[in-house]
This record gives C-alpha cells, structure tokens and sequence, in this order.
C-alpha cells in the first residue's frame, strides 16, 4: 500500500469490508490510526498525531464498527500508553487513564461490552485487566485482573469470536527464571455460546462465516434469523452495517432487504446474537444486488422469496489439528469435543494452559 511509509498492526473490522491500521509517517514519526476499504483502496486518518510526541497503535473495533479503540503512548505524560476511542467521524477520546500505569494492546470483546488490555508500568512486566466498556475506569482499583500471574512485556490479550475463552503471551510462571512468552488461553467463567442455525430459509452451521443471497431491485425480502443456546439462555438479536434500504426488528428476529444499491454490487450485514454473558455468535448475510444465483436460471425473483445464491462459505475446522484446546472454568459445562485438559482428573488446574497445537480462528471460538 505504501513503498515509503511503514502500516502495522492491521485488524479488521466486522464486517470484513475494511481494515484498521497503524501507519507509521516515516519523516514526521507520526503514528496513526487509519482505515483502508478493501474494495476500493481508499484510505482515510481516523487520528491525526502529526508527529507531536503521540502515536496511536493497535486499534480493535467495536461489534457495531462505528468506533476504533487503541493505545496512545504521551511523550509529555512519561511516554505512558492510554486506551483512546474514536468514532468513525469524530474526535478520539479518553477511555482509561490509570495513575501511574500504561494500559496497551487493547481487544474489543465480539459484543463490545468489554475490553481486555495490558497492564504495566513501563518497566516491569505487564499482566492483564478486563474494563467494562460503557464503564470507563478512572483508576487501576476499577479494573479487574486476569491472572495476576501471568505476566510480559507484551501480553496481547484476545478475546474469541464466541466470547467465551481469554488467550495471551506470558511467561510461565512454573517456570523458574523464565524469559520468553508462550501463548496461553482460557476459558471465561461463562456456559456455552450460542449459535445460530438459520437465515431466512438457509441452514447455517457451526463452521459457518458467510451466507450468500441473491436479490433484486424492486424486490421486497424478509430474513428471519434463528438461533439457540445450550443452556437456554435468553437471546439478544442485532444487524449492524445495515444499508439504508435494510431494516431490522428485533423482537422479530427479521431482516427487512428492499434492494437498492448498486446492480452487481456485494453489502455485507452482520448479523449477531448474544447472551447477557458475553456469549457471541456471528455471520455475515452477504446481499449480491441483481446477480443470478443457482435455481435462479435468470428469472426475477418473487417478492418475498428468499434463495441463497451461493449457499454457506466455510469451512473452518472444529476438530484435529487446527483446533485449540482449553480446560473449562470450574462450574461451567464441559463444551463436548473441544475442551479438555490433560491433567489427572481430581488434581488442581492452573488458570490457562499453554496451546501447543496450531490455531485457526472460527466463526464462534478455537
């Protein structure tokens, strides 16, 4: 994108139209926060630090992509690092400032209720915290701590798509005298995620990311989204990067499409579910405007009529190699086939576990 220039810390928004970045103006030593759109190129600041003893780093989105959060090194505050936020048009603004410490490398939740961050004081090693984010915390005593234990220089928390488990660099703490980070991961003190299972007429599974539909303009079309949860939790329902000519009723469940846009063109809506704590499903409902899908064979569609043109994209892997293992949090219902722990049943479970085998992210966990 940039032969002078350095863009590092990419992540993409939820959507999956876009990416945020930091972009690195080698001459000035600006660092800010940017997006590019994937379809066009185009790029525009979301901050403007100028090289004025700012840089802003590793942004995240918020579920709705209508905000970027990211870190914020001051040169005047003793180069401490703070958690910003900044709507897609506005003005960044303070999120977490704890006295005497740096808050860095902050993660989004996939329902944007919370947000995992380091913790540290610059020169020591850093553990890391969890923030309510409709609750911003003035002072360290209003965070809560995710194993205190586990420290480094950078711990990069993340959180899964499901919500339900926490990964990060530490260092082993059962490892006398160690030095290098190794990636740990656990699950949240939560039950099972939801899932949903269908859009519109279209049956969604599990390793599910998209699913593709066909519409036309003039064309009147309703989605109703189903889902269920394990344990029968109660279910919350959302659409987010709507097009004008979408609406979407929650206690319906249903997604309203009378396509305008542009003929030939892909809209991508996300669609979400969650339960009140934190478990997270999504998939994105991508609307091809006027394109002629299997088991259309060219003919208009009838109002109301709802096909999937391309049916359900995927997979990703829900067993063997690529998929991570984690030990469950005491009192929460084992998740079949993808938690276990390889300690002896009865014996005492440290709070994460070193993954040891390679991950590949899925819709709903890993």
């Amino acid at each position: 994108m940039d032969s002078v220039n350095r863009t590092v810390y990419p992540a993409f928004c939820p959507d999956a139209d876009s990416v945020a970045f930091t972009y690195n103006t080698l001459s000035t030593s600006a660092n800010d926060i940017n997006t590019i759109a994937l379809l066009n190129g185009n790029r525009r600041s979301l901050t403007t630090t100028g090289g004025t003893g700012l840089k802003d780093r590793y942004p995240t989105w918020a579920a709705d992509g209508r905000t970027v959060m990211f870190d914020r090194e001051i040169a005047t505050d003793g180069y401490l690092r703070r958690l910003y936020k900044v709507p897609i048009v506005g003005n960044p603004v303070a999120f977490f400032s704890p006295s005497a410490l740096s808050a860095k490398t902050p993660f989004y939740s996939p329902d944007a209720k919370i947000v995992v961050t380091g913790l540290g004081d610059n020169t020591n090693l850093w553990t890391v915290a969890t923030l309510e984010s409709a609750k911003p915390a003035s002072t360290v005593m209003a965070v809560r701590s995710n194993y205190p234990d586990y420290k480094d220089g950078s711990t990069f928390p993340i959180v899964s798509p499901d919500g339900t488990r926490l990964a990060m660099a530490a260092r082993d703490p059962r490892i006398a005298g160690a030095v290098n980070a190794q990636v740990f991961a656990s699950r949240r003190n939560m039950n099972l995620p939801p899932q949903v299972t269908t859009v519109g007429t279209t049956a969604v599974v599990d390793s599910s990311t998209v699913a593709n539909f066909c519409v036309q303009q003039g064309g009147n079309y309703f989605f109703t989204i189903v889902a269920v949860d394990p344990e029968g939790d109660a279910l919350t329902y959302d659409a987010f990067f709507m097009q004008p000519w979408m609406s979407f009723d929650q206690t319906l469940r249903r997604l309203t499409v009378a396509p305008g846009g542009v003929t030939g063109k892909a809209y991508n809506v996300v669609l979400q579910v969650t339960t009140a704590s934190g478990g997270t499903d999504r998939i994105i409902a991508r609307f091809t405007v006027g394109c002629s899908g299997p088991g259309f064979a060219g003919k208009a569609v009838e109002e109301g009529e709802i096909q999937a043109a391309r049916g359900v994209e995927g997979p990703n892997p829900t067993s063997g190699e690529f998929a991570a293992w984690t030990p469950k949090a005491a009192g929460v219902t084992a998740l079949a086939g993808r938690v276990r722990s390889d300690r002896t049943p009865g014996r005492s479970r440290s709070p994460a576990v070193r993954i040891t085998a390679r991950v590949a992210w899925k819709r709903r966990g890993w």
